[in-house]
């Protein structure tokens, strides 16, 4: 009884359970912190190829971010409190760069549509808060975004139901919408219809644009059985040129469109974190006519705020069109380059099964035949690491089916750094 109470936590089972983590968390997170350290023994410095980070388009951002403070420099405007949900002009800012990039359609977006937050991932956890109980299953397609394990499940304490999605001849991901219904259907015949369908257009970890005919037979399909359709976009302006498939927002084939009920059902996010190459502003956003929605984001606004010296700063670089204009078409070409070098490279070292990606940061491909089961997949995931100093992520983290896969991503670091690292990781 004694040894029991000595180490009796003073945490709550809450508390307790937020150390939980998936299995992925440690190894990565390790690698986060020791990445470009050299080791013990002075060799090779780790190369961090898991996190998904754009610095290609550095160069640009940090020259515009100078000229912005240069102009207006910190004053005592954002010394005060502010709109948590976010200030008018970054909000007004958020919609202009929706009506002029992401909406074809004659229904534009507003200010009052936009709600923001410190980040896509906890705007995605407040958002499915409020559509969706303790318990309740997120349709999810699967491969898929290895840390919506903990947007959704750490705190709202959902759960995930995986959709696979098929690898196409042409080596494109796709959806079966038969396996939809059907995973749906095994939700409902628990007794827990699912509230939420989370996809990611352009998809991670395989960067494969789906069609504006799979996203509108999607959003259809859910408004009609009112599920909440929430479509993270957050990759949506870094399409590659030689994509031969275009991006439609989810938007376009909704509320665009004035499809009946989508008004209430469908939720789009966005950030800075990826397209714009800031994942340290944390600056994410959703776009819903939700009204009910919105009110509630608002009334919780107060926990995920970001501060309003950031959101100025924000609000000043969407608010340069020149600026973005030149930014988005630059950061096409230097991805669109960056990820033909890297393929190029894993194709010359024999590596043949590649998804065939469209737009965002990541090449997905098979790495080994040999792999037939989770463990020997981690096990060559850490060999990696600790070898050959690189760090991917392999298929089992993205609750892929398929063995052997690993995703990197291309645009963490200069051009021939990822090529060094790259040729390391399949010598």
């Amino acid at each position: 009884f004694f040894f029991q109470f000595f180490f009796m936590s003073t945490l709550s089972t809450r508390g307790l359970s937020f150390q939980e983590n998936p299995e992925w968390f440690l190894p990565l997170i390790t690698c986060i912190n020791n990445a470009g350290k050299e080791d013990a023994e002075g060799g090779e410095k780790l190369v961090n190829l898991g996190v998904a980070s754009n610095v290609l388009c550095h160069d640009l951002m940090e020259e515009k971010i100078k000229e912005i403070r240069a102009k207006t420099p910190i004053d005592t405007s954002s010394f005060g409190y502010f709109q948590f949900e976010g200030i008018e002009p970054l909000r007004s800012a958020l919609s202009n760069l929706f009506n002029k990039y992401l909406v074809t359609t004659s229904t534009p977006t507003d200010p009052c549509d936009f709600a923001v937050a410190n980040g896509v991932g906890p705007m995605l956890e407040v958002v499915v808060s409020c559509l969706a109980n303790a318990g309740d299953y997120i349709l999810v397609p699967a491969p898929m975004y290895h840390a919506f394990s903990i947007d959704l499940c750490k705190r709202v304490s959902c759960v995930i139901k995986p959709i696979p999605l098929q690898l196409s001849e042409d080596k494109k991901m796709v959806f079966d919408m038969d396996v939809v219904k059907a995973a749906f259907d095994e939700c409902v015949a628990e007794g827990k219809k699912p509230p939420v369908f989370l996809n990611v257009n352009p998809h991670n970890p395989s960067g494969v644009i789906f069609t504006a005919g799979e996203v509108q037979q999607l959003v259809e399909w859910c408004v009609e059985n009112e599920i909440h359709f929430v479509s993270d976009e957050i990759y949506a302006l870094s399409i590659f040129d030689s994509s031969s498939t275009e991006f439609v927002s989810a938007y376009n084939v909704s509320v665009g469109a004035d499809m009946e009920g989508s008004d209430k059902y469908v939720h789009i996010l966005w950030g800075f974190s990826k397209d714009l190459g800031l994942n340290g502003m944390r600056i994410g956003s959703v776009c819903s006519k939700n009204k009910e929605l919105m009110s509630s984001l608002q009334a919780v606004a107060y926990f995920f705020g970001v501060p309003a010296d950031v959101q100025q700063l924000g609000a000043a670089i969407l608010s340069d069109e020149d600026f973005m204009d030149n930014l988005i078409v630059e950061n096409k070409q230097r991805i669109t380059a960056a990820y033909s070098s890297v393929v190029e490279v894993l194709r010359e070292h024999g590596v043949e099964e590649i998804v065939e990606s469209d737009a965002g940061m990541f090449v997905y491909f098979k790495l080994s035949d040999t792999v037939s089961t989770k463990e020997e997949e981690k096990e060559l995931w850490l060999q990696l690491a600790n070898e050959r100093k690189v760090m991917v992520l392999p298929s089992f983290v993205f609750g892929d089916s398929r063995l052997g896969w690993f995703r990197l991503c291309f645009t963490a670091y200069d051009l021939e750094t990822t090529l060094n690292a790259v040729k390391r990781l399949v010598d």
